[in-house]
């Protein structure tokens, strides 16, 4: 048997929508995510902030939103399960992640792929799906719906598309840019122009008009001040949106993977053997709206390029994309780097308190302004998992610290506040010092303000340069210290002091 007919035959092309072979198939997807849901919440302070959030709403019964513009469906859901702390919110990540990939494959049998479970299986296993798979926040949420939407409007169910959709607007915001690839899916040549306008009007009136529904919560609490997106003080480095843009998606056999794709796109003849993925019914009109979701997304992410995760919608549409035009063996070359690609080679910054630390078989170098750490034995799915594990561990030394303080204090903690707040918040009332107070930045006035309250002012590593991104303000001016010392800072000693 040959390795195309091994993976025809075990790839799910005879089976369709919500049959049991789907449902196992899903079911083993959710099963490799189950080792990689402890340690925290996640790397990113999102994923801490809608847990601090969930908490707040659980124990108040009163809606707030983790970020603007508001997250309603991930936040309120969250809401009812935090209870079972970070594991069980990890968990429903997961399973989440399992039903995008799940509606995936559903979707690509409608279509008639050649290989649906192991496109699935790609989706699964690209680098920034299967790390956001296992850490609470909303990009696999969204997913879930954007692919229910994405199998409904090629089923013809157009209702439940819309709707679909409207819920995973609900879960993020940016997942309303999928009304347009949506739309042209909508086109039918059969029909005259005016009837395919009112299609298309009509799909997009119910998809908007059950987003606002969903957002009802927000809209309420915060009116129109919740149309503000989250956003940092100054756009990162070119290197490191390119960083994101590639091997924070992909991975580096990923990234080779999808060179190899081009590669073997551009310099394949139209006459050499091999059979096609996807039957010619699949035509224009289906390759125009992978594109147009993959570039809408990816100028969504130049917008605002902070996160990898802000990529995934382009994972599946990229995959259906080289299946449409890539042949059997070379699909399978494609979906196999993929597929190992968490498992081989991470990469981390080496400079931070909550940075991994390195294997015995890392190597650290100095590239930009930065440390960076290439780790030959943890791909990147165990560097994040022992990011997490670094995290969890800086953030209990912050309120070992915090414990110690005997005079009323403010800590500027920056993008670790939402996890110092959580756990803090979990503290049992004896170990909690009611003389400090955490804070995520400072403006002038707020810092003039303690001061005259003559509060210490403490900050955690490189919160004090960010607060001169954001403000233009130097805190040690005002008298602010350390309140954890690296040995770098230590060594500098007298540099160190507030300026007079």
């Amino acid at each position: 048997m040959t390795l195309t007919n091994f993976v025809e035959r075990y790839s799910g092309n005879d089976t369709s929508g919500l049959s049991r072979g789907n449902l196992f198939f899903a079911l083993l997807i959710l099963l490799t995510r189950l080792p990689f849901l402890t340690n925290g919440f996640g790397t990113d302070e999102d994923s801490w902030g809608l847990a601090l959030t969930a908490f707040n709403i659980h124990n108040t019964l009163s809606y707030e939103v983790s970020r603007f513009p508001g997250f309603p469906v991930h936040e309120l859901v969250s809401s009812v399960f935090i209870v079972g702390g970070a594991v069980a919110l990890n968990l429903m990540t997961a399973v989440m992640s399992s039903v995008a990939v799940l509606f995936f494959v559903c979707a690509l049998q409608e279509m008639r792929f050649k290989f649906p479970y192991l496109a699935g299986v790609v989706f699964a296993f690209a680098p920034v799906v299967f790390i956001h798979s296992t850490d609470t926040i909303d990009y696999m949420w969204a997913m879930a719906f954007i692919m229910l939407s994405f199998w409904m409007i090629l089923s013809g169910q157009t209702i439940v598309s819309a709707l679909a959709l409207s819920v995973a607007t609900g879960c993020r915001i940016t997942s309303l840019a999928m009304l347009m690839p949506f739309s042209v899916l909508l086109i039918d040549k059969n029909l005259s122009t005016r009837k395919n306008a009112i299609a298309i009007l009509r799909y997009c009136i119910i998809a908007l008009m059950f987003s606002v529904v969903i957002y009802l919560p927000v809209i309420i609490k915060y009116g129109k001040a919740f149309l503000t997106f989250y956003d940092l003080s100054g756009y990162p480095t070119i290197s490191k949106v390119l960083y994101k843009f590639t091997l924070g998606v992909w991975g580096i056999a990923g990234s080779v993977a999808i060179l190899f794709a081009i590669g073997s796109l551009l310099f394949s003849s139209p006459l050499s053997p091999g059979k096609f993925l996807l039957p010619k019914t699949i035509n224009e009109k289906h390759i125009i709206a992978w594109l147009v979701a993959i570039d809408l997304t990816i100028i969504i992410f130049i917008r605002l390029p902070y996160e990898s995760g802000y990529l995934i919608p382009i994972v599946p549409f990229t995959i259906m994309l080289f299946g449409k035009y890539m042949r059997e063996k070379a699909f399978i070359i494609f979906s196999a780097l993929i597929i190992v690609s968490p498992w081989l080679i991470g990469i981390a910054t080496a400079d931070k308190p909550d940075s991994p630390k390195p294997s015995s078989l890392a190597s650290v170098f100095n590239f930009s302004t930065e440390k960076i750490t290439l780790d030959l034995a943890r791909g990147p799915l165990l560097t994040d998992l022992t990011a997490r594990e670094a995290t969890m561990l800086f953030a209990d030394s912050v309120l070992n610290e915090v414990e110690n303080l005997t005079d009323t204090s403010v800590i500027i903690c920056g993008w670790w506040s939402t996890k110092i707040l959580y756990k803090y918040a979990h503290l049992p009332e004896s170990k909690k010092n009611n003389l400090i107070i955490i804070s995520q930045y400072l403006n002038r006035d707020e810092l003039i303000s303690y001061v005259q309250k003559r509060f210490n002012i403490y900050y955690l590593p490189m919160q004090d340069s960010f607060e001169k991104k954001l403000y233009g303000i130097d805190v040690k001016y005002f008298g602010a210290l350390p309140l954890l010392q690296s040995e770098e800072e230590e060594e500098e000693g007298p540099e160190l002091q507030p300026e007079s």
